[in-house]
């Protein structure tokens, strides 16, 4: 079956349901998280051109034992995941494990504030832990974008839009 450019274009956007992000909110990146020692509340994101795009997250980290084999198992392409959770691991030991996190969005589209803190001691000096692990937070956020944008991308291609129009034909 032919289905001709102006079909496609006419259709872009079938696949795209109320809800087509939950399978990577809900399966890729919430496992994701879990690994890393995120335990993730909520997701939101908008949109993938125009100037404010991104996405932003509400959760806790906490060291999760063994993140770095465990993210290169599950996760084994995603080199950024792999290079995030060795980050944690480093910052982490000075601290014998024992630096946590609350991950919130802000007033400001798509960022997120982290409040990185010492489990035994809240008062204690953290010196740049705090600041490596926000950024390792933001990294998470910038990859938890990239994957919805990809499935975006993909549920809106040619292929996909083809396919699904085929599927309805037949």
């Amino acid at each position: 079956m032919h289905i001709n450019t102006q079909t496609v274009d006419d259709n872009r956007y079938i696949n795209l349901s109320h809800d087509w992000w939950k399978f990577i909110t809900d399966e890729v990146v919430f496992e994701a998280g879990k690994l890393l020692g995120i335990d993730i509340s909520n997701v939101s994101f908008s949109g993938f051109s125009h100037q404010g795009s991104g996405s932003s997250f509400k959760g806790r980290y906490t060291y999760a034992h063994d993140s770095v084999r465990k993210i290169k198992n599950e996760f084994r392409k995603e080199y950024s995941l792999h290079r995030i959770a060795k980050d944690l691991e480093d910052i982490q030991k000075p601290y014998f494990f024992n630096l946590e996190a609350h991950i919130t969005p802000t007033h400001r589209e798509n960022n997120i504030l982290v409040e990185v803190y010492h489990t035994e001691d809240q008062h204690r000096d953290i010196g740049e832990a705090e600041e490596k692990i926000s950024q390792a937070m933001k990294d998470f956020n910038n990859w938890i974008y990239s994957k919805l944008k990809e499935e975006y991308e993909f549920l809106t291609s040619d292929i996909q839009v083809i396919e699904t129009l085929s599927n309805i034909v037949d």
